[in-house]
């Protein structure tokens, strides 16, 4: 069981409560299984008087949760919840995906354009900064004291939130280079191993046939 692995976190999407979750995931009953899911796994960790593994409420802003934030944040804030996350959204524009493939031309960095984010509710340049950024203020007062984190950590702030989702061709705090691919191993669900496959379109290995440090290394 999960309990017996010692898996260290378990990250579980909670992208608003109730009716905003289930929109947003396009099913009438997700809200309801995944907060079910919540409370057997933490039923289980105190039966088996375990903390493993850690349990992660992980909340991705658009433009439909803004107004929903605090409302995560007063549900899963708990002491039986060791984190809750509230992420910027990781996008890309039409224009950035042409202005990438127009240097790299083909090959395992072009990326295709349904790698562009789109839809109602993750349009970057229809998010709300102002009242975003006032939710993020108020529910990092309210819980101070809770292992509440905003990830990334740069994007804290009035112009930094604004300029993030209005201009996203200006580095986070004069950064030159992406970390992200050497510190966060994708797998997906065939088992492929990859990196920041939003970005290159490269596999590292499967990992029914490879064991996870060969790859990794």
């Amino acid at each position: 069981s999960l309990i017996e692995t010692k898996v260290d976190r378990i990250w579980i999407s909670i992208d608003g409560i109730g009716d905003v979750h289930n929109k947003i995931r396009r099913h009438s009953n997700a809200y309801e299984l995944t907060s079910s899911a919540v409370k057997k796994l933490v039923a289980l960790k105190k039966n088996c008087n375990s903390k493993y593994p850690g349990i992660v409420i992980t909340t991705v802003i658009n433009n439909l949760n803004i107004n929903n934030i605090e409302d995560v944040c007063n549900e899963y804030c708990k002491d039986y919840i060791d984190e809750v996350a509230i992420a910027h959204n990781f996008f890309y524009t039409i224009d950035m995906v042409n202005k990438h493939n127009s240097i790299y031309k083909d090959g395992k960095y072009f990326l295709s354009k349904n790698n562009a984010s789109g839809g109602d509710f993750v349009n970057s340049h229809d998010i709300n900064t102002d009242l975003l950024n006032e939710s993020l203020n108020k529910v990092l007062e309210k819980f101070k004291n809770y292992n509440l984190r905003i990830y990334p950590s740069e994007i804290i702030g009035k112009n930094k939130i604004h300029s993030y989702y209005h201009e996203p061709y200006k580095p986070l705090n004069d950064l030159k280079t992406c970390s992200s691919p050497w510190k966060m191993p994708e797998i997906h669900p065939d088992g492929t191993m990859k990196f920041a496959w939003k970005c290159f379109n490269i596999t590292t290995g499967d990992l029914k046939k490879n064991d996870f440090l060969d790859l990794w290394n």
